[in-house]
């Protein structure tokens, strides 16, 4: 429910905002990669990525996923901080063993026009 929120309010910001958008190539290179922790105990994931697309600086994390709750699906969907530390960019997150369909979505620009998304693979 959240993630489908979180969505309409995307899609209605960007439609609002659409006319500022710009039409760009996204580079084969820019992508997000999900990195498990060396000490896999931790259940840690590191998501790497790029801090920019052309001129649009990256404005916004998002980590999604789904988790089995009295047999039902729930969608989990929260804000990932963004940290650079010299030229790389990303964040990090703990698994929990339920979690299923994870996603990471960077959006780009000011009015949030460009974005990648990355799924994890189990």
């Amino acid at each position: 429910m959240r993630i489908a929120a979180l969505l309409i309010f995307l899609s209605a910001t960007h439609a609002a905002l659409a006319e500022d958008c710009k039409n760009i190539a996204i580079p084969v290179s820019a992508k997000i990669t999900i990195i498990p922790d060396v000490d896999t105990s931790s259940n840690m994931y590191h998501v790497r990525l790029p801090s920019t697309i052309g001129s649009d600086e990256l404005h916004q994390l998002v980590f999604s996923a789904h988790e089995k709750v009295d047999g039902q699906l729930k969608e989990i969907s929260l804000p990932l901080a963004i940290k650079t530390k010299g030229d790389q960019t990303g964040s990090y997150f703990y698994r929990s063993p339920g979690w299923l369909n994870i996603q990471v979505i960077g959006m780009y620009g000011k009015n949030l026009c460009t974005e990648i998304t990355a799924t994890l693979d189990m």
